[in-house]
């Protein structure tokens, strides 16, 4: 059986790491950043198109906004699942006694970046593929009501093992050295072998993933809360400036918060994934295969 108080305290100590948390926000503040001056400086020069009679101008640059969007969004995923791998391969090496910075597993998941989004491609591809039948399978049933709950019951319970089991294919890749159909094979195929100790892996990782979020969101709204109250009362540029640090310090403090989660749920699996595959006192590294022409 997994040992799940070993693995939550790793994870922890994992999440609790200032380094990783100012990684992970700075990671998505750059991009929040992004996305947000270019819908401002975009929609600015669409605006003032617009009122200057140049319809046409402003319709191009709307298209060049949404294009815009789009490109990057794709550069987001794919920096997000570099940055997932990076994480799995950080909390393995601290898992196994022998942590590594994150420059480190970021060169890591870089190599292994192909596989990772290949696995991610597959999961989705299922997801969606799962989906498809099921709304096609519904409308079979549209009008038997009966078989129609039952149905729906069936799609509800599936979709939730389906989740579950594909949890661990980017563990797969990162910590077992496995390609992206191999990783989504041995994530069912581990998922099918023990599927009450991942569910109560992932229940661990949903209760602290909200407690962290609610925790956040309320430092966030007091925060908030204080900072319009000695604005209103103040009306100056001491309140102001007062307030929008307080403004600066509950953002701050909520994306904290969801980073420790994501961090700690990363952790927290990892642990899980090499626990379910060699055993609660298993090193971390075993089974793991060298890459061709390096020595174990």
């Amino acid at each position: 059986m997994t040992d799940f108080s070993k693995a939550a305290s790793l994870a922890f100590r994992f999440a609790a790491d200032a380094k990783r948390i100012g990684f992970l926000a700075a990671f998505y503040l750059f991009f929040l950043v992004l996305v947000g001056a270019l819908v401002f400086f975009t929609g600015l020069a669409a605006a003032s198109l617009a009122l200057g009679g140049s319809l046409a101008a402003a319709a191009g640059s709307v298209a060049g906004l949404l294009a815009g969007l789009l490109v990057v969004t794709v550069v987001f995923v794919l920096a997000h699942i570099l940055v997932a791998g990076a994480l799995i391969h950080n909390a393995g090496a601290l898992a196994a006694g022998k942590p590594v910075g994150l420059r480190g597993s970021l060169a890591a998941a870089w190599k292994k970046l192909p596989s990772l989004v290949g696995a991610s491609i597959l999961v989705v591809a299922i997801c969606v593929g799962f989906t498809a039948f099921a709304l096609l399978a519904s409308i079979l049933f549209l009008f038997i009501p009966l078989a129609n709950i039952l149905w729906q019951l069936v799609v509800f319970i599936t979709v939730i093992a389906l989740l579950l089991a594909l949890v661990f294919p980017p563990y797969q890749v990162m910590l077992a050295g496995a390609d992206a159909v191999e990783s989504v094979a041995s994530s069912l195929k581990l998922f099918a072998r023990k599927p009450l100790e991942v569910i109560i892996a992932f229940v661990i990782a949903l209760v602290v993933v909200l407690a962290s979020a609610v925790a956040g969101l309320a430092a966030l709204l007091v925060a908030g809360g204080i900072g319009l109250t000695v604005f209103f009362l103040a009306k100056n540029a001491l309140a102001t400036a007062a307030a929008a640090g307080l403004a600066a310090v509950g953002v701050a403090a909520f994306l904290a918060a969801i980073c420790f989660a994501s961090l700690f749920a990363t952790s927290l699996f990892a642990s899980t994934f090499h626990q379910l595959r060699h055993g609660p006192a298993g090193p971390v590294t075993k089974g793991i295969k060298p890459r061709p022409g390096r020595k174990k």
